[in-house]
Formats: structure tokens, sequence, C-alpha cells
């Protein structure tokens, strides 16, 4: 007790002192030692016996060491007179008294006795936490600020100095306090107060930083970086802490947990990386004028295509002569993605853009064929990476055509009565969007005019319809339906092959969708006609319906 009282006040005048981080972690290594020797001694039974009677070698020193000092102290004898009863017991009643006052733990409260030392352990280590964290962070922003350039190995993969750099001042960092023997729950809160803290910081600065730049190769450069950094979580950081983390399991977990954490953002930072390399793309290619001529009279008539221009643009980036994003990427994995990125992009602009039309088409049938065509350029584009669409969730065959069925259904849609499975796909590449994109799909084949429009809104709206529009399913939107929205609120439905005096020539009783459905079976086009001889009868068992029975059914 005494010597507790001693050491905790000699801690209390420490801790006021400005002590260097060494001598902290040095005070806190020796206590941690100490409270784990006498946690060796608490296992002892105290009960029956002291811990000094239990080593009868060190308990013999101790009483010869406490005769001789009583010896030197007492009163020479006088000569000739015999010892008497007094003289013998009293010095022997006062060294029991003084060993047991001295070295008994029995009680001795341990308990306390620790609790002190690790109070005082916990100061000292929130204090120098303090002081590493700010360090940590300095290092941190000079690696963001150097903004190395990347530059290309002998593969081709672009990639900078700043990981090994990050993780080089990390595990620095761990061998300082791992040298003065911290473990536990000490060498815990050193790794997730500062070192893990610190991690987090750079992963936000760095995506700052990423997310002012246009450059394709520092975005390569930055997810190979990211992945190297995620590699270096478990090969580095985790291997650094887990001799001083090894005898403390809850403490590990903690750490191991705060770990995953920051390789989870590494992977999210590379994944975000991918997405900038797509937008990258697409931002180049809608600085161009290639997508102004999309869906016009020129790209009807053959003379502009846009699809193959694009396509042929998508290929230059992904693989052009020995150069391309398949080489500047370390792994397939993330080229993969982008690939897959760029493939559900090109789809979705496609199909937007079609939409977006503000004229109704005059030629069907061109319409149908172009659509159908395009899709085959997709594909003959895209097919050729299917080696590497497995990582952007493309498994196979099966998958990337369901990617390109969107066209398919559209150019259906619009070459004639199509069967009720077509209406239920549509609703399911459009989810709740379906009535907008349906909508928007009669408009431009020339079969609603403008009081039909009106009349389709309302019903769908109404609590007789809305019930079986489908709920969107959670995911993410394919396709941005609120600019097509709008227009459909904004076109003049006059501009349509049917004009509203037709209808209104007909039975006012007949409701929408079955006159809608006669003139889509009776409506024949001019390219139709010349064609006729020569088109296919549709099976018995396909079944063509009207768009009530499309919205009655789910």
């Amino acid at each position: 007790r005494f010597f507790e009282e001693r050491v905790v006040s000699k801690l209390e005048s420490f801790m006021e002192a400005d002590l260097a981080s060494g001598d902290m972690l040095h005070i806190v290594g020796w206590l941690n030692y100490y409270i784990e020797q006498v946690k060796e001694i608490r296992k002892l039974d105290v009960h029956s016996r002291t811990y000094f009677e239990s080593n009868s070698t060190l308990n013999g020193d101790l009483k010869g060491a406490a005769q001789f000092s009583e010896a030197k102290t007492r009163k020479p004898e006088r000569k000739g007179k015999a010892k008497t009863e007094h003289d013998i017991l009293i010095p022997l009643m006062e060294l029991e008294e003084s060993e047991n006052r001295a070295f008994s733990l029995e009680q001795l409260p341990v308990e306390t006795f620790v609790n002190r030392f690790m109070q005082s352990c916990t100061k000292l280590m929130s204090t120098y936490v303090g002081r590493a964290f700010p360090r940590l962070m300095e290092y941190v922003t000079r690696l963001v600020d150097r903004d190395d350039p990347p530059e290309a190995n002998p593969e081709g993969n672009y990639q900078t100095s700043v990981p090994h750099d990050l993780f080089n001042i990390i595990s620095q960092e761990i061998s300082v306090v791992s040298h003065h023997q911290i473990k536990g729950k000490h060498m815990a809160t050193f790794a997730i107060d500062a070192c893990l803290k610190s991690l987090t910081v750079f992963q936000n600065a760095n995506m700052n930083r990423l997310n002012s730049t246009s450059d394709l190769e520092v975005i390569c450069a930055f997810v190979n970086d990211s992945e190297t950094m995620y590699d270096l979580c478990d090969s580095t950081l985790s291997m650094d802490l887990e001799p001083s983390l090894r005898d403390y399991p809850k403490q590990k977990d903690a750490v191991l947990d705060g770990i995953d954490k920051i390789a989870t953002g590494f992977i999210q930072a590379a994944e975000h990386g991918v997405d900038l390399a797509v937008t990258h793309i697409f931002n180049v290619i809608q600085s161009s004028e290639i997508l102004n001529e999309a869906f016009s009279d020129g790209w009807l008539n053959k003379n502009v295509n846009h699809a193959k221009v694009m396509c042929v643009t998508y290929e230059d980036y992904f693989d052009s002569r020995g150069s391309g994003l398949r080489y500047w990427f370390a792994t397939d994995i993330y080229f993969g993605k982008t690939v897959a990125g760029v493939l559900n992009h090109a789809l979705k602009i496609y199909v937007e853009g079609f939409l977006l039309r503000p004229l109704p088409f005059r030629d069907i049938k061109k319409c149908v064929a172009r659509i159908r065509a395009d899709r085959d350029i997709f594909r003959e584009c895209f097919s050729k990476y299917l080696d590497v669409l497995v990582y952007g969730k493309v498994y196979n065959d099966t998958v990337f055509e369901s990617h390109l069925k969107i066209l398919g259904l559209i150019a259906d849609f619009m070459e004639s009565n199509v069967p009720q499975s077509y209406f239920e796909e549509l609703a399911t590449e459009f989810q709740s969007d379906v009535a907008t994109a349906v909508t928007r799909l009669l408009f431009l084949n020339g079969c609603m005019t403008r009081r039909e429009q009106l009349e389709l809104r309302h019903l769908i709206d109404s609590s007789e319809y809305a019930s079986v529009i489908p709920a969107p399913s959670g995911s993410a939107a394919r396709f941005d339906m609120d600019i097509i929205a709008k227009l459909n609120a904004t076109t003049d439905w006059s501009t349509t092959g049917v004009d509203d005096d037709t209808v209104a020539s007909a039975d006012s009783n007949q409701n929408i969708f079955s006159r809608m459905k006669q003139r889509m079976a009776s409506t024949t086009y001019e390219s139709d006609v010349k064609s006729s001889s020569n088109s296919q009868s549709k099976p018995e068992h396909v079944k063509t319906l009207s768009m009530t029975d499309f919205l009655t059914h789910r």
C-alpha cells in the first residue's frame, strides 16, 4: 500500500509536468508489467499464508535481513548479564509485526491497487494519443497536398507512392508504441483513436481531391491506389497490431472491426473512382454533337449512326493499341466494373433520348428497324468484354441479353399491338414510371391524341388502376423519367397522326382503350403496306391485348 501511494503520487506529479512522449510510453509499459505481476501474486492462496510465507527462501532471506538490521540498532549488552525474557521476546515481536505490516497481502485490496494503476495508464495513454493524432494528421495532410502525378509501371498500370508512404508512417507509429510493451486496452486505444481515425480523415480528404479532377489517368491511379491500400490494411496494419493484441480477444475484435471498416472505405473509394471514369467518358461524348443528331430524320434514313459512333468511342477508351482502361487499371475487377457501367449508361441515354424525341415518327417501320440495328451494334461492341463484365454483375450471356432487352421491347411496342408479356416486361424495366413511358411511346407511334392522353393519365391516377402499377423494387431507378414526365405534360398531342375530330366521330360511349385497340389493330402505315406481302402472320397462340388488359392484370 505504501508503494502504491508513492507511485501514484509520483505519476500525478509526472502528468502535471511536460513529459516527453517516449517517457509516457515507458511509464505505461512499466505499469502494465507491474499490474501483471500483481495479478499473478493475487492468484496465490493468500487466505492461509502470505506470499512471502509461501516462498521459504525469500522469507528466510527477509528474516535474516531484518535480524541483521535489528542487531545493528540494538544496544550492546552488558557483559556478564544474562538475557532476560524481555530482551528475547520484544525484538521477535517487533520483527513479526514489521514483517506482517510491510509484506503481507492478506489485507491489501489488490483490485483497488490494480485499478489505480490502470487509471494512471489510461490518463497517460490519452495524453499520448492526443499528441500522436495531430502528428499523424500533419503527415496525412502533406500526402494529400503532395498531389503526386500518376506513373505507369511496366505493365501500364497507373499508380502513385502514396499508399506505401501512408502505411509506412502508420507502421512506424505502431512500432514505437509496441517497443514499450504497450498491449491490450492501451494499444487498442492508440490504434482506434490515432491510427484508424487518421486513415478515415485521409479517405475523406483524398476523395475530395479526386472529385476535383477530370483526368482519366489520375482517376485510374486513384482506383489502383485504393485497391493497394485495401490489401495493406490486412498485410501491414493487422500484422503490426496482432502481437500486442494476441492475448486480449475483446480488444483485438474491436480493432479488427475498425480495420474492416477502413478497408471497406477503400473499396467504396475505388468504386467511386469507377463511377467517375464512366462519367468522364460520357462527358466527352455529350460535349460532341453526335447526341444532337440521335433519333433525327438522318438517323431514321441511316445517314447518321450515333450508336456506332458511340461504340467506337467506348472501344477506344477500353482498349486501343495496347493502351486504354484495360491496361491502366491494375486488375480486371475494376476494368470490368467500368465496362458494365458504360453499358448501363449507354442504354440509359439511348432510351431516354428516344423517349424525349419531340415529334412522332412518320415511318414506324424504319424506326423499328433502326432500333433493332442499334441493339445489334451494342451487342457486337460489348460482347467482346464478357470475360470481364462478370465483375460488373453481368455473369453470363443471359444476363448480358437482359440488359439489351429494353431496346427490343421498345421496338416491339412501336411496331404493333403486342402480346401481354411485352407490357409486363416494360413495367419491369420502368417500374412505377411505366405509365409515363407507355404514354410517351404511344405518342411517338402516333396512336394517341391529346384528349386520350389526358383520359389515360386520369384513369392511371385513379384508384381503379393505380393499385396495379408496379411499385419500385427498391433498387436505383434505371431511367430518369422526371424530364420525360414534364415533356408529356407540355407535349402538343395534336401533332400525332390521329386528331381529336376523328376520335369524336366515334361512339361516345366507347372508352379510350377500346378506341386504341381498334386503331392499333387496323392502322396501316405507309411502309407496312409496301412490305405486307413479306410479313409473317402471328402464331395463333400469341394473344394481343389492349391497354385495359395490361393495366388490369398484374
